[in-house]
């Protein structure tokens, strides 16, 4: 097959998260153009490297895929996996490197919260006993230790 590459110059190189829907679907549409035109096979991985490819996200890729491109004008199975190991996994592993410290950090700010719940009750409890033992010389009766006493029971529930 004798086809030209598309050049960096040829694609938007906007490489922002915050791109605009009509920008990634015009993205998308040339990535399956892509995949028809070389017919490349249609799985996940072909698609992420002609998306990566047409949006120029990634320098490196586009120029790998240019150079495959000229030199044998299309990419074999093999080539496409090799280029999406050498260039966009890495992508997937970061991504979930941040997942799993942002999951992480979730967990120990819960973590905290609930020591912190801990320490609140342990103070207010503290501070129930402490009123108690300064009424208890002064308590002689049984029904005021029997009060006292279910006081502190019900303060320990909380």
């Amino acid at each position: 097959m004798n086809a030209e590459p598309l050049r960096k110059d040829d694609v938007q190189a906007q490489n922002s998260p915050r791109r605009n829907f009509v920008e990634v679907y015009q993205n998308a549409g040339k990535a399956f153009h892509l995949i028809d035109k070389y017919q490349t096979p249609p799985f996940p991985s072909t698609y992420s490297l002609w998306y990566a490819y047409v949006s120029g996200a990634d320098d490196q890729l586009v120029a790998r895929v240019d150079e495959v491109l000229a030199k044998h004008g299309e990419l074999s199975a093999y080539e496409i996996e090799e280029i999406v190991q050498a260039n966009l996994a890495q992508d997937s592993n970061e991504t979930a490197r941040q997942n799993i410290g942002i999951a992480f950090e979730k967990e120990m700010e819960s973590v905290l919260q609930i020591i912190q719940e801990g320490v609140k009750r342990s103070d207010s409890f503290r501070s129930t006993l402490t009123d108690a033992g300064d009424k208890l010389p002064n308590s002689m009766s049984s029904d005021d230790l029997k009060g006292l006493v279910s006081g502190l029971m019900e303060e320990n529930r909380r």
